[in-house]
């Protein structure tokens, strides 16, 4: 769909889920590839946040260390997000950018996530968040996420 792939275009999410890995994939990587970049276009989706070889949106830094198995990424610790209000309405936000001049941060409540650049007098930011990683995994089976574990294992660079 046409206006679903601007939607994504916005926030630089790639529609290449088929794209070829630069590295050959056992079949249940190339499964949790298609489930980390959700070939079946659904929007909520690993990639709506993190990329890996290029697609997806670059919302996170780089995913530097997998997890070792799926308790771990179900418990994985989220810095940098707060809670974020905008004259009344609160909402979490991953802060990437706290300046003088700017605040930039990612509306994790919308899918995908919308960066907001806005000046520090227009926002306040609160450490105090419930948002939690585990909070969008829960579409996923312990099996799928073992399956993009296995994906990202096998694609991660030394």
């Amino acid at each position: 769909d046409a206006v679903v792939a601007y939607v994504r275009s916005l926030n630089g999410l790639a529609a290449s889920a088929n794209m070829a890995s630069p590295v050959k994939l056992t079949p249940e990587a190339e499964v949790g590839r298609d489930l980390f970049f959700d070939s079946g276009g659904e929007l909520k989706r690993c990639s709506n946040c993190h990329q890996v070889n290029g697609n997806g949106a670059p919302v996170t830094p780089a995913i530097a260390h997998v997890p070792a198995d799926v308790s771990a990424l179900r418990n994985l610790v989220t810095p940098r997000v707060s809670t974020a209000t905008v004259s009344t309405a609160a909402f979490q936000a991953l802060v990437v950018m706290h300046t003088r001049e700017e605040v930039r941060v990612y509306d994790l409540t919308t899918i995908p996530p919308v960066l907001l650049t806005l000046p520090p007098s227009a926002v306040k930011l609160s450490d105090q968040s419930s948002w939690k990683h585990s909070s969008v995994l829960v579409a996923y089976t312990d099996k799928d996420l073992e399956s993009i574990l296995t994906f990202l294992r096998a694609v991660q660079q030394p």
